[in-house]
């Protein structure tokens, strides 16, 4: 039913599994940002060129799809925890073998190191709505999908690209310094972090379904809301932004410490979250619907960036550049998570992790589509990318239109919330009645 006399409660711990998830994600995200961060004196170190550096960067985010399909089976047997310490693991030792590798100067055991941590971090980032759903209020939601699933990393990221190697030789103390973190933070997820509470956090989270990942995915992609919000999430990812923005900025005449400020800078912009989230979060105990209006607002504010940004890319417009990439950061971010939670509700009773694990699968597999679309659409001098970036404006118009016009959701879980909130009413009344 609606829950019956399910017991609820919001536990404190709640927060401190969230930070050891925030924490694991941040050094996972700057295992993640070593190559793009230190695209130069990777270059030199391994003595290859641009391309097949770029190319595996984006094969990384295209792994997304075996990782989900995997972490599907193992959510459904292991757990969260489970699932997530595995991941944590094969990045761990992803992260030292790419310190051999650095040391050696043996590209091909770079590729394999970063290969590995491709299959690895997936594990870990399918599992935010999961967690949110577990130990997190509906009015918490969106804020702690937002920390976990991109305002940890942003952090992480801006911090590390400002001070992100560009000698050749420091590269292999910085993986050093990488992989001791990565291991720390993966020892104290291993110790302290707890599946679920004792009880649920509300009613709506114990109406989920127990139905296969092969099953759920079938139900998602009969639904024509569900492959909006995919399509807005393949350009709000906008990971093949960042892959590109050495090869971007080369083109204009800047070099890797530009490319590292920029990096910095959108990821700044990516902390929009913590303002947008926690505002989604208040509004829609006045409206369910605040969410999706929020949505649109923010993914009109990433066409109206990148429309700029196209316009501004030319030698002697680094300001311009700055500022264009940091709206960029600020209005894709917005959104992310709010899609994320959006799916899930969309797609109630089938399970979030399993909404979240498609959301970024599809985001993988289009990031790695853009960056190899990018580099086929290119052409030589200042404008190189141009025709690329006039592409993602329309696309970004295209998806406009759907989210303002097509995009008519049906908001099942928060229907099922209320509902259980309603039932849960009555029967206290009930009972109360009932006492002597």
């Amino acid at each position: 039913g609606l829950g019956g006399r399910v017991k609820t409660r919001l536990y404190p711990e709640r927060w401190l599994m969230l930070f050891l998830y925030s924490l694991n994600m941040c050094t996972c995200t700057i295992l993640s940002s070593l190559l793009p961060s230190s695209q130069i004196p990777a270059m030199k170190l391994y003595g290859v060129a641009a391309y097949p550096l770029v190319t595996l960067m984006s094969v990384v985010v295209f792994l997304s799809l075996p990782a989900t399909i995997i972490s599907g089976v193992l959510f459904k047997r292991f757990g969260i925890k489970g699932t997530c310490s595995l991941g944590l693991v094969l990045s761990a030792v992803s992260a030292w073998v790419m310190v051999f590798a650095a040391k050696s100067r043996m590209w091909e055991l770079q590729i394999a190191a970063t290969l590995l941590a491709g299959i690895g971090g997936p594990l870990l980032a399918n599992a935010c709505t999961g967690l949110s759903a577990a130990w997190f209020g509906e009015d918490e939601r969106n804020i702690s999908t937002a920390i976990g699933s991109t305002v940890a990393g942003a952090v992480a990221g801006a911090v590390f690209n400002d001070y992100a190697v560009t000698a050749e030789g420091e590269l292999v103390e910085e993986f050093f310094i990488c992989a001791a973190l990565v291991t720390l933070s993966t020892a104290a997820y291993l110790m302290i972090y707890i599946e679920t509470p004792p009880t649920p956090p509300t009613r709506d989270a114990t109406g989920e379904t127990g139905m296969s990942a092969s099953a759920a995915v079938g139900e998602m992609f009969k639904d024509k809301n569900f492959l909006i919000l995919l399509f807005l999430f393949t350009l709000d990812g906008y990971g093949w932004g960042l892959i590109l923005v050495t090869s971007i900025l080369s083109n204009i005449g800047y070099g890797q410490h530009e490319a590292d400020v920029i990096m910095s800078i959108a990821r700044y912009g990516s902390l929009s979250p913590l303002i947008v989230s926690p505002l989604a979060d208040y509004l829609r105990k006045r409206d369910p619907r605040w969410p999706v209006w929020i949505t649109q607002i923010s993914q009109a504010g990433s066409f109206l960036a990148t429309l700029a940004l196209s316009v501004c890319l030319q030698p002697g417009m680094f300001e311009y550049v700055a500022v264009c990439f940091f709206f960029v950061g600020f209005f894709t971010t917005a959104a992310a998570p709010l899609l994320l939670e959006l799916a899930a509700d969309v797609t109630h009773p089938t399970p979030a992790i399993y909404s979240a694990g498609v959301c970024l699968t599809v985001f993988g597999v289009s990031t790695f589509g853009f960056v190899q679309l990018s580099q086929a659409m290119a052409t030589k001098g200042t404008g190189g990318y141009l025709h690329f970036f006039w592409m993602q404006n329309v696309l970004f118009f295209v998806s406009v239109i759907l989210v303002t016009f097509v995009f008519s959701p049906d908001l099942k879980r928060s229907k099922h919330s209320q509902q259980a909130k309603g039932f849960g009413s009555r029967q206290a009344e009930e009972e109360a009645v009932a006492r002597p």
